[in-house]
C-alpha cells in the first residue's frame, strides 16, 4: 500500500512510501512500520510516538479524505482495502483513533461479564481498573483509602491466556493490545485457571460418593459457581464465588475477602428450583464452644446461607453437590 507523509514539504510528499505487513498487524503495529521508514528515508524530521499519529484515507494525489474518521489503531490492517493512506498527526486531524471512545469487556471473578468504554486509547491500565470496579458494582468500597491507580488491590488479564498478566497500572491501553481482559484480585487464583464441572449428574454421584467414603480430601474435583449470597434473614445479597475446595471446605469469594466454612458443618440443604435458590444450615460454635467438628447441641447456633444463581442449571449444580456431601457424610 502507498503511504503519504503529510510532514514533508509538498514537492516530496507527492511521492509515497510503499509498505507491506504481516496478516497480524495492527494499524498501530502499521504506524510504527511507516513512522521507522520515514526516519531511515527522510532523516532530520522530529517524529514522536506512534499513538500521536493516525492513518487517514487518501487519493491517489495524496490528498486525504477529512469526510471520514482515521483507521482505528486497534484494527487489524486486512480488515481495510485502502490503497493509499495518508500519515497525519493529531493537530492536523479532524478526530484520531486515541481521542475516540475505546469499548472494552471485562470477565469479573464471580463468572459475570460487564462492558465499559473508556474515553481514549492512552488510558493507563490502572484508571482502566478503577472505572470498572466503580462502574460494574464490582465496587471500589473496601479499596485502600490512600488508593493510586498503581495500588488497586486488582490487576487485568488477558482473556483466554492467563499466561498474559498485565501487573504495570501505568502501562497505556493501546499499548496493552488488547480489548477484552479478566479482572484477578492480587493474590487470588485467576477465574480463567479454574475449571467448570461438566459432568453428568449421575457420574457426578458416582465419583463423589467413592472420594467421600475414602476420607481423601484431595480426590475430589472443584465446584465453582457464581452466586448472589446472603447471610441469615435480612442480610443484603452480595455477589460472590462459592467454590467448593478439596471436599474439606467452601469458600465465599466477595470482591475484597475471602469467607471459609468447614464442610464437616453442614447440618441441611433445602433448594427452591422455581426461585434457583438454595439455603444452607451450617453448625457454628456458640460464644461459649470450641471449634470442632463434633460439639454438643448446646454449644452450637444454626446459620443460614442463602444462595441466588442466574441460571436454574448453576443452582442444580451446586444443590448437587452440596447435598451430596451432606449425604455421604451421614
Amino acid at each position: 500500500m502507498a503511504i503519504f507523509l503529510t510532514f514533508l514539504e509538498p514537492a516530496r510528499r507527492v511521492s509515497p512510501l510503499h509498505v507491506s505487513v504481516t496478516v497480524t498487524a495492527k494499524i498501530i503495529d502499521l504506524i510504527g512500520l511507516i513512522l521507522w521508514l520515514a526516519s531511515q528515508n527522510y532523516p532530520g524530521y522530529e517524529l514522536v510516538d506512534p499513538s500521536h499519529y493516525n492513518l487517514q484515507i487518501a487519493d491517489e494525489d495524496g490528498e486525504w479524505d477529512m469526510d471520514f474518521p482515521p483507521l482505528d489503531h486497534n484494527e487489524p490492517v486486512l480488515k481495510f482495502s485502502f490503497s493509499h493512506l495518508a500519515l497525519v498527526k493529531y493537530e492536523n486531524a479532524q478526530r484520531n483513533g486515541s481521542m475516540e471512545k475505546q469499548s472494552l469487556s471485562f470477565l469479573l471473578p464471580n463468572r459475570s461479564t460487564f462492558r465499559l468504554k473508556v474515553e481514549k486509547a492512552d488510558v493507563p491500565l490502572g484508571e482502566v481498573i478503577l472505572l470498572l470496579l466503580n462502574e460494574s458494582g464490582w465496587s471500589s468500597k473496601g479499596l485502600p483509602t490512600r488508593r493510586t491507580v498503581t495500588n488497586l488491590g486488582y490487576h487485568l488479564e488477558k482473556l483466554g491466556d492467563s499466561k498474559t498478566k498485565f501487573t504495570d497500572q501505568t502501562l497505556p491501553l493501546n499499548l496493552a493490545k488488547c480489548k477484552d481482559f479478566c479482572l484477578v484480585r492480587d493474590g487470588a487464583k485467576s477465574i480463567q485457571d479454574v475449571p467448570k464441572p461438566n459432568l453428568p449428574s449421575s457420574d457426578l454421584s458416582s465419583r463423589n460418593a467413592v472420594d467421600l467414603s475414602s476420607g481423601r480430601s484431595d480426590l475430589m474435583f472443584t465446584c465453582m459457581v457464581p452466586v448472589m449470597v446472603s447471610v441469615g434473614r435480612f442480610n443484603k445479597l452480595k455477589n460472590a464465588m462459592c467454590v467448593i475446595w478439596s471436599g474439606d471446605r467452601m469458600d465465599l469469594e466477595f470482591q475484597h475477602k475471602i469467607k471459609s466454612y468447614p464442610l464437616s458443618l453442614i447440618n441441611g440443604v433445602k433448594y427452591d428450583g422455581m426461585k434457583n435458590r438454595i439455603v444452607l444450615s451450617l453448625l457454628q460454635p456458640s460464644s461459649s464452644g470450641v471449634v470442632g467438628t463434633h460439639l454438643p447441641p448446646y454449644l452450637t447456633t444454626t446459620t443460614q446461607l442463602t444462595f441466588l444463581t442466574t441460571e436454574p442449571r448453576l443452582a442444580s449444580e451446586l444443590y448437587q453437590h452440596l447435598n451430596l456431601i451432606l449425604t455421604n457424610r451421614k
